[in-house]
């Protein structure tokens, strides 16, 4: 098995300033309070995992571990530009990248 290179987050100006909207507008429409932010490490790797509750968990998530710079995962469907196309773009935003949920155990763990 060929082993691909281990993405390191970069720094996506698209996404800082999607980020930046997304988060006044957040604040804005909600009271958005974090709590327990301390508690990650300002440096090294961390795994942050959203549950869905919600359709807006993710942008939550995402203001919550930031400034830090991420990688995302995001399910297969969202890279389609039909019939939403909004996802497709909110994805390449945040170059994120596809993960098949179904299929062969082996192709669920490759995007481990």
């Amino acid at each position: 098995m060929i082993r691909e290179a281990v993405r390191r987050p970069t720094a996506k100006i698209s996404f800082k300033i999607a980020r930046g909207l997304l988060e006044a507008l957040f604040r804005v429409m909600t009271r958005f309070e974090v709590r327990g932010r301390e508690n990650l490490p300002q440096t090294g790797p961390i795994i942050a995992v959203c549950n869905h509750v919600h359709l807006i968990d993710p942008i939550s998530h995402i203001i919550s571990i930031l400034p830090r710079d991420s990688i995302f995962m995001a399910k297969e469907e969202l890279f389609r530009y039909w019939p939403i196309p909004i996802f497709r773009i909110l994805m390449d935003i945040a170059e994120a990248f596809p993960v098949r949920r179904r299929g062969a155990p082996e192709e669920r763990q490759q995007a481990m």
